[in-house]
């Protein structure tokens, strides 16, 4: 028995005998090593509650599955502050409270709480937000709003920071987005839900800063293929190799860990090895329940830099006659973990990848006028947005009017994404043919172990991942597989 703390379930019978015990059962959650850990008393501090204004359970217009609904809520933080907080300051959260409608509460798949970045919407020439705005649907997040502040799921409870720890709020982003998955199988009309967050802020700054890292093994078609039907067990493995976690500035202590799949979800682990050597388990749940996705202390406190983590997430679809893909809806699947942590750090996410994407885009020749060099050039020429999976734009964009715009924070988010007249603003087509051979060439296929066409000579990429932050992604080669294996 680890260390940590578990849900429990308890059921009384009317005997000692085995019997069905009717309606005479309960849980409790709690640490059977060390026992509960008290809760500090923070009757006294501020608190903000940021609640859906009975939104309804339907998707909205251009909602992709009946069932599953994306709602989005906005709130205008300066409006909410405590009296004597400013926006413009730096605000620690110290708990967050999740507020089920009991009335909707079975519909509600999952809670997060985003920050919004207005200057990104103010860079594309984009409206503001308004307080109280609802968005029917809200599958893909608003521009600038990717900050995670706090992940909830089915199950989970209270987060409450350690006494020199909070999330940070304000320093002049006023924004916040709270998007809701609710789940609707039987398409029950009429139904509102007003499920939210109680935020409850220190009196004064804390000393640390904490952060939500994501990793992500897989949430789309695009990163895994479909699960195998009809096997009792499915088994992936997802890797964050040495040089993800080497990008944080110091080592990280983590406060929890959430595991998330759907309906078919068996088990989930993530494991920590450092120098090659096994340390342990950052977190095991032996028999998967998605009805219990709580965010739990890990036996492992300390996270150091260059360390690996393994994650496992194994499926059973014994009962399923076709395949199951990978995606957001309920009934599709997910393999994903999110680790609360301190102090923050700029790498937030890392993203399992499809090797085939790498081969199409650096071994098979463009399109049309693009027919004499790679697809990975084309797109850079012509489609940005496809090329750096920008799911904020609905419009193509060229590498140059992204460059000539953004330059300087690319510059520094993605080396070699763009030539040195970014800094000035003034790329040219001119300018932008022996960038895209460069970046493609070196950057991106070079670092998969790939050459780009009409070069074929090397044609098998290394598996990798992404590590993602708040100015992009950088590709990185890692040593796992990601290939299926069924039992």
């Amino acid at each position: 028995i680890q260390n940590t703390s578990r849900w429990m379930h308890w059921a009384l019978g009317s005997s000692h005998d085995f019997v069905y015990h009717g309606t005479a059962r309960a849980q409790f959650h709690t640490n059977l090593v060390s026992g509960p850990t008290p809760s500090p008393n923070l009757d006294a501090l501020p608190e903000v509650d940021l609640r859906m204004p009975n939104a309804s359970v339907i998707p909205g217009e251009g909602g992709s599955d009946p069932s599953n609904s994306y709602v989005c809520s906005i709130f205008d933080l300066e409006q909410l502050l405590p009296q004597g907080m400013n926006i413009s300051d730096k605000n620690h959260v110290v708990k967050f409270s999740p507020f089920m409608n009991a009335a909707s509460e079975k519909y509600v798949h999952h809670m997060i709480l985003y920050g919004c970045d207005e200057e990104m919407m103010k860079m594309r020439g984009l409206a503001s937000f308004t307080h109280g705005q609802v968005i029917g649907e809200c599958q893909g997040m608003p521009l600038g709003c990717y900050d995670q502040k706090w992940p909830w799921a089915v199950g989970s409870t209270d987060v409450i920071f350690p006494d020199h720890v909070g999330m940070p709020f304000g320093e002049g982003k006023r924004w916040l987005a709270l998007q809701i998955h609710y789940y609707n199988p039987n398409l029950d009309e009429g139904v509102t839900d007003s499920s939210g967050v109680r935020l409850t802020f220190s009196s004064a700054p804390r000393a640390q800063d904490a952060a939500v890292l994501v990793l992500n093994g897989g949430t789309s078609s695009k990163m895994r293929d479909d699960l195998p039907q009809g096997q009792s067990e499915v088994k992936l493995d997802f890797a964050v190799p040495p040089e993800c976690t080497s990008k944080w500035s110091e080592d990280i202590n983590v406060v929890g860990v959430m595991h998330h799949a759907h309906l078919l979800g068996k088990y989930l682990n993530i494991e920590v090895l450092r120098d090659d050597s096994y340390v342990g388990a950052l977190r095991v749940e032996h028999l998967y329940d998605f009805n219990h996705q709580s965010l739990e202390e890990s036996a492992i406190k300390t996270l150091k830099k260059g360390d690996e983590l393994r994650m496992t997430c194994a499926y059973d679809t014994s009962s399923k006659t076709e395949a199951i893909s990978f995606g957001s809806l309920t009934q599709q699947e997910m393999c994903l973990a999110a680790v609360m942590y301190y102090p923050a750090q700029k790498v937030s996410g890392v993203f399992h990848r499809k090797t085939e994407d790498y081969v199409t885009l650096c071994q098979t020749p463009g399109l049309s006028i693009f027919s004499g060099v790679s697809r990975c050039e084309m797109l850079y020429m012509a489609d940005a947005r496809m090329l750096l999976r920008d799911h904020s734009s609905q419009n193509a964009y060229s590498m140059m009017e992204a460059c000539n715009l953004y330059g300087a924070s690319h510059a520094t988010s993605l080396p070699g994404l763009c030539p040195g007249c970014a800094d000035t603003s003034n790329c040219s087509a001119t300018d932008m043919a022996p960038a895209a051979k460069s970046f493609c060439g070196k950057a991106l296929c070079g670092r998969w172990g790939l050459s780009l066409y009409p070069d074929l000579n090397n044609s098998m990429p290394h598996p990798g991942v992404r590590c993602g932050g708040p100015g992009g992604e950088d590709m990185v080669s890692a040593k796992s597989t990601d290939t299926a294996q069924t039992c």
